[in-house]
């Protein structure tokens, strides 16, 4: 990106002083152009964009003051940095007041003066990426506001969040009904999309806004041409369905699909400035789907360390030291987070009426089930920060030898031990409350830090994506704007209780720059902290 500078100045000399005594092309600048007088400069204006403009006040006719003027109203994306003679304050007043970038003395030091054409193009670049980023932002706003829910997404919205029974007839019903293009025969393979991190800060809406592009841009990636749809589903994952006909006729490469994703997951990393995974499901008929929608939902959460990567079915990446790998628990563990005593209920009566008709169950792997669900169940308690000793007796904990010496002793403890947890979640505290409060307290005792999603995850066991949903959906809000609004409340404490310097005060609340810091300030109260505290004084 190169650009654009004008030198303005009745004095000849001066002017070649500017163009000729400092090498431009080290900024970036690929024309210079001279102007002597005002009417000069404006015709030069008028013909070619220009970035900066150095200009002297003092010029005969219509001087530099009035000048800034007209490139206000006609060129307003100029930055202007004026020189004079005067050391008179009241010059460089007018001339801040006047719209003016800096201001300089004559005669001035060329390091100076270079430095400070730095600090414009500076300026003028962030200008320019926000202004990309607002458009880019802006297109995507006008297709979500006039974009309206299709059937078909609703049909899936209903089915995986289990307001439509997923038997046979009612989904035929609801096909015909809805008129869709797959039937209760048709196979389905899933592909859930999370968004690891936002590489901007954007508000909750803002959020929605660009989520609702990556679900574009992977409706022309990922499903491409295929027949199969891109949706949300009803707790905010983001999901590529694709339909298969029953005898496979058109059946997905694996290869292919593969390479869509890491194409997908390169270009979101390019144009909407995020970071995200891909997991891959399998083909599977409606009735599985369900299922596999669980299992994707608990590889996502438990993926911790993998970013940008393409992640197929069974590539589940625990936690370091994680024992055993029995996926129906696993399953279990994430319905508890959802919430839903009759889903997990639901489950468990899958889960028993599978092994009921095993004819190879053992001893050994009631036992290790056994430890499993404990460690599940002590898991989830932890990460609402209550311990599992105030609901299960020691007895439930220990007494493995008791609990797995009959299927029917073991089912019926799986029964008693996991219901009476999610009764007692239910009844203390939602689980993911207590997880909001560890949050809120971790972001209270590190404002002073660069605190990033990442450290907030992992401070509670999360991965990065399921946390930002869960405390969106909590909260109504954003961490980002969660964390903003911290730092603003503490900073009006601050300066409404202490005698600190408003420097001080932007550093405790992790803001090193303290021109950011009252940018950021002003534009959540409407006023400078130097306005703030005066008033709150009075």
């Amino acid at each position: 990106m190169t650009y654009n500078l004008l030198v303005v100045d009745d004095e000849f000399y001066a002017v070649q002083g500017v163009t000729q005594g400092i090498d431009w092309k080290e900024l970036g600048i690929g024309h210079v152009y001279e102007a002597f007088d005002s009417e000069e400069a404006v015709e030069r204006l008028l013909q070619s964009p220009i970035d900066v403009m150095i200009c002297d006040i003092e010029m005969p006719n219509r001087n530099g003051l009035e000048l800034i003027k007209w490139v206000k109203v006609n060129s307003p994306s100029t930055e202007t940095i004026f020189l004079t003679g005067h050391a008179d304050f009241s010059y460089t007043r007018t001339a801040l007041q006047a719209g003016s970038f800096d201001y300089m003395l004559k005669p001035f030091d060329y390091d100076e003066l270079k430095t400070v054409v730095k600090r414009a193009i500076e300026k003028i670049t962030e200008k320019r990426e926000a202004q990309s980023f607002n458009e880019v932002q802006q297109r995507y706003y006008s297709l979500f506001q006039t974009h309206k829910p299709l059937l078909e997404e609703k049909f899936w919205q209903d089915l995986l969040s289990r307001r439509v029974v997923p038997s046979r007839s009612s989904l035929s019903s609801l096909i015909a009904s809805y008129e869709l293009s797959f039937s209760p025969d048709s196979y389905v393979l899933p592909v859930l999309i999370s968004v690891e991190l936002w590489k901007k800060e954007l508000s909750a809406r803002d959020e929605d806004i660009m989520e609702y592009a990556l679900r574009n841009a992977a409706g022309e990636i990922i499903l491409a041409s295929h027949a199969g749809v891109v949706l949300q589903d009803r707790g905010g994952n983001n999901l590529v369905l694709f339909y298969l006909p029953q005898d496979h006729a058109q059946a997905l490469n694996a290869k292919e699909l593969i390479d869509r994703c890491k194409h997908y997951i390169r270009s979101c990393n390019h144009y909407f400035y995020c970071n995200l995974s891909c997991y891959l499901g399998e083909e599977i008929e409606f009735n599985g789907l369900l299922e596999m929608y669980v299992e994707l939902l608990e590889t996502e959460r438990s993926n911790i360390t993998q970013a940008n990567s393409v992640i197929s079915f069974g590539e589940r990446r625990g936690p370091a030291g994680q024992t055993f790998s029995i996926p129906w628990v696993s399953g279990i563990s994430v319905l508890f987070d959802l919430g839903s005593k009759e889903d997990v209920r639901h489950k468990l009566d899958e889960i028993f009426s599978m092994l009921e008709a095993e004819p190879s169950l053992t001893i050994e792997t009631l036992e290790s089930s056994f430890h499993a669900l404990v460690h599940m169940i002590f898991q989830v308690f932890h990460k609402r920060g209550f311990t599992i000793q105030e609901v299960l007796a020691p007895r439930d904990l220990s007494d493995s030898a008791s609990v797995t010496r009959s299927f029917l002793q073991f089912k019926a403890w799986c029964y008693r031990v996991i219901l009476n947890s999610m009764d007692y979640i239910i009844t203390h505290e939602k689980g993911e409350a207590s997880v909001i409060q560890k949050i809120s307290s971790y972001i209270d005792d590190h404002l002073r830090e660069d605190i990033t999603r990442e450290q907030i995850a992992e401070y509670v066991h999360f991965n990065p994506a399921y946390l930002s949903r869960l405390f969106k959906k909590e909260t109504g809000s954003s961490l980002t704007d969660y964390m903003l609004a911290r730092r603003i409340d503490k900073s009006k404490e601050l300066l409404t209780t202490s005698q600190l310097k408003i420097g001080d005060i932007a550093e405790i609340v992790g803001y090193e720059n303290v021109p950011y810091f009252t940018k950021m300030f002003k534009k959540s109260t409407g006023r400078t902290p130097r306005e703030y505290r005066k008033e709150q004084q009075h």
